[in-house]
């Protein structure tokens, strides 16, 4: 018979192999009129935001019945088989379509002998079951869906206890009131209703195969076993975005707005610099950027303190240097100042630029507007 170890690691392997099948590494977005970043080269290639190990975990309370369908059922009315049961679970989706559960059981248990006598027991169980969201696997994941069905297998282990004590007639030699702990295994079906962003109602059906000594009565029946069905709930934990589920990458079309706006201002800038070289002006435009909160100048953007410093030297030091913000304010006047004094510093130390016609401008506006031939080198913030 397969280990308990044994049927966990089968799982494990069987997600993991789902989990690496569905992953997408190569991405990029298919225009201005799309809302969703989309996998290239895919139709249907909406693409989700990245979830840590911490996200889309989930929580589980349901209450139900058991339907033992043991040994000697015949001597029993159908309805007086239901008796009642509860779980707890606790579970984690790897990807919409693919997740894992542990769940933690307790069941109460009718049983007849093979006089007719009736007994009861209880049953406390553990199970892990793998998830397989079948509703995403065919019509694909939706973020808002009202309706899921889910389909799981699973092994698990159930230990017996709390026997009927009856005085049994000597014939029910058959009847043991032993403890026993047994290998489960089992598949069902849940359905999950939408009730908000956190929350969903639960309704799971499971069949579960037990040895022939489960319910105490040995016949020449290979399994005994119960029908599980519950109703409860799913509580879906925080995720580290604070979202509460899978969600799809959007693209925010006010930072492309705002960039756009960038763009077209320094276009027009550029526009007006070529006039005024057109016109015997010399304005030179650099950029110098910096690494956040760090006033060290970076090894990649030293060549631009050195393009900065080449038009000064070209027209002999005469035009007005000015170092100011690429932004349309200063957040940090010390940050500032500390960056605008490192590149002071390297182009009057390496490379002999005139400390006097070196200036610090924290308006940009009023550095760009200056009506001398100027050299403007900007820090971005």
């Amino acid at each position: 018979m397969i280990s308990m170890k044994k049927a966990s690691l089968i799982l494990i392997a069987i997600c993991a192999t789902f989990v690496t099948a569905q992953a997408q590494d190569d991405f990029s977005y298919s225009g201005a009129d799309v809302q969703y970043w989309e996998a290239e080269g895919d139709s249907d290639g909406r693409l989700l935001n990245k979830a840590t190990f911490g996200d889309n975990w989930f929580l589980g309370f349901q209450a139900g019945t058991f339907y033992n369908w043991g040994s000697n059922q015949k001597h029993s009315s159908f309805w007086k088989h239901f008796r009642p049961s509860a779980a707890i679970s606790l579970g984690k989706w790897f990807y919409p379509t693919v997740g894992l559960r542990l769940q933690g059981v307790w069941g109460n248990n009718r049983g007849i002998t093979n006089l007719g006598n009736k007994f009861h027991w209880q049953t406390g169980a553990a199970y892990l079951d793998a998830l397989f969201n079948l509703t995403n696997l065919i019509c694909g994941y939706e973020e808002s869906r009202p309706f899921n069905l889910v389909g799981f297998f699973g092994f698990g282990g159930e230990q017996t206890f709390g026997f009927s004590d009856r005085d049994w007639n000597a014939n029910d030699c058959q009847f043991s009131t032993d403890k026993c702990t047994l290998l489960n295994m089992r598949v069902g079906l849940m359905a999950l209703i939408r009730m908000s962003e956190k929350w969903d109602f639960s309704i799971e059906v499971s069949n579960n195969w037990l040895d022939d000594s489960y319910d105490g009565v040995i016949t020449s029946n290979r399994w005994d076993g119960h029908v599980n069905t519950y109703l409860g709930f799913v509580r879906r934990l925080g995720n580290h975005d604070g979202t509460h589920q899978f969600t799809y990458m959007t693209r925010d079309l006010s930072k492309y707005k705002s960039l756009n706006d960038e763009l077209n201002r320094l276009n027009n800038l550029i526009q007006a610099k070529q006039a005024a070289v057109a016109n015997g002006r010399s304005d030179i435009l650099t950029l110098v950027s910096f690494k956040p909160n760090s006033a060290k100048i970076d090894t990649l953007q030293e060549v631009n303190v050195y393009t900065a410093a080449q038009q000064m030297k070209k027209h002999n030091n005469e035009p007005e240097l000015f170092i100011t913000a690429l932004g349309d304010k200063v957040f940090s006047a010390a940050l500032f100042d500390q960056r605008a004094n490192n590149i002071k510093d390297v182009l009057v130390k390496q490379y002999g630029i005139p400390a006097a016609k070196i200036h610090f401008e924290k308006d940009r506006d009023r550095a760009e507007s200056d009506k001398r031939d100027h050299v403007v080198v900007y820090i971005n913030e």
